[in-house]
């Protein structure tokens, strides 16, 4: 116990020195911009020319979220935090029954499924035939959080733990971890590994810029190749054939996949715009209630069946358009207006109450919504109910492994 108080008192201490990169007013807008300037370059002929108004929207967005970021934190500068006790992370019976349902319900769609997604012929279409049903799906998926848990329970005290109890921690591990890389998404194993690495950050280590940026290009070499090799796989040579008519013959075929999983959301939406160009909203808040309206039963279509129609693209998956798509769809240029700036405010509030209380709770519920903030260059996390639901899992989880101080109220 000793020792995670050394190590959290440490961090603690170096709070303060240098830049922090996974503040809000850092991360996303770094992501943000360099996504916005690798789309201008257009080292793809998929990337078109973006018109003034598209421009305009980017540049806006992102402004008016460093101005709300800018105000939570000019207005706490003045005001003096009195830091709170925490200790190490404890898991329980609690994170035992969650770990063997959402672990018994993932088995259970591998079961349905018959076999195991990645090592299946035309993997790139069946893998999103992997879900049973939705419900039953979210359940299974609770695993992420879970392993979540589980990672920075072995991580804060894998110096206490004995050799049993190491091996045992790693082996309940393994399982959930194996089976979210056997269904094969990037996005999830990507998830699970950055909220860690955000976390080590504010409770255990302050990372260095360098060592960040090492990070980002092993996540980026990742998320290329994997996505290189899976269409490899499921579309044989006439992949490459294809490929080669879209990208640049200065760089390497493999990077494209990971150049266009950072740009391609920012045409998609610049496409959006001039499609709907009245900047109105034509979808009339439908898509912001998603995560209401998902719950439903049958098939209630998301923003991107919805684009897929628009286009008549004949395309599998679903379109991505940044976190302004949705906003823009429902509310025109109020909704891409607003959202930056109410997004601003929770996350450098947030960042606040880390600074002031960095708990187990505090921590993961700050690392996953850096890590969605960070992946809004993509999609719209906050337009899915499994948003939320991660975000109260992690909570839960979150703090019935933070032990109650002395003198500290019981946040259970």
């Amino acid at each position: 116990m000793n020792h995670m108080h050394n190590l959290i008192s440490n961090n603690k201490n170096t709070a303060g020195k240098g830049v922090d990169v996974f503040s809000p007013y850092v991360a996303f807008p770094v992501l943000f911009i360099t996504g916005y300037i690798l789309s201008l370059l257009r080292l793809s002929p998929l990337i078109g020319q973006f018109s003034a108004y598209v421009n305009f929207y980017f540049l806006a967005s992102i402004s008016i979220y460093l101005f709300a970021c800018f105000i939570v934190l000019s207005v706490a500068r003045n005001i003096t935090f009195p830091s709170l006790t925490t200790g190490p992370v404890r898991l329980n019976v609690h994170h035992y029954v969650i770990y063997s349902i959402s672990v018994s319900f993932l088995a259970f769609e591998y079961y349905s499924f018959g076999s195991i997604p990645i090592m299946t012929s035309a993997f790139e279409l069946k893998r999103t035939r992997f879900m049973t049903n939705g419900y039953i799906h979210l359940i299974a998926m609770s695993t992420i959080p879970v392993s979540i848990i589980f990672l920075v329970d072995l991580l804060e005290n894998f110096s206490i733990k004995n050799l049993k109890e190491k091996i045992f921690s790693s082996v309940l591990l393994s399982i959930p971890l194996l089976m979210i890389v056997g269904i094969g998404n990037r996005g999830q194993i990507l998830m699970v590994f950055s909220v860690l690495c955000i976390y080590f950050h504010y409770r255990i280590n302050r990372l260095r810029i360098l060592q960040i940026t090492i990070l980002g290009s092993f996540a980026f070499v990742f998320l290329s190749l994997t996505k290189y090799l899976r269409d490899y796989l499921f579309y044989g040579p006439q992949y490459l054939k294809v490929l080669d008519r879209f990208w640049t013959d200065a760089l390497p075929l493999w990077l494209s996949p990971g150049y266009l999983t950072l740009t391609m959301n920012y045409n998609i939406f610049a496409r959006i715009v001039n499609t709907f160009s009245e900047g109105f909203g034509v979808t009339k808040g439908r898509f912001t209630l998603n995560p209401l309206t998902s719950l439903l039963p049958g098939p209630q279509g998301g923003v991107g069946s919805f684009l897929n129609r628009t286009w008549n693209t004949g395309f599998h998956g679903n379109l991505t358009s940044t976190y302004l798509g949705v906003p823009y769809l429902d509310f025109g240029v109020v909704g891409v207006m607003t959202v930056p700036f109410i997004l601003g405010i929770i996350l450098s509030c947030m960042y606040l109450r880390i600074k002031r209380d960095p708990s187990c709770s505090n921590v993961i519920i700050f690392s996953f919504l850096t890590f969605n903030m960070m992946l809004s260059i993509y999609s719209y996390p906050i337009g899915h109910f499994h948003f939320f639901w991660n975000l109260a899992l992690l909570y839960f989880l979150g703090i019935k492994a933070t032990p109650r101080e002395a003198g500290q109220p019981d946040h259970a």
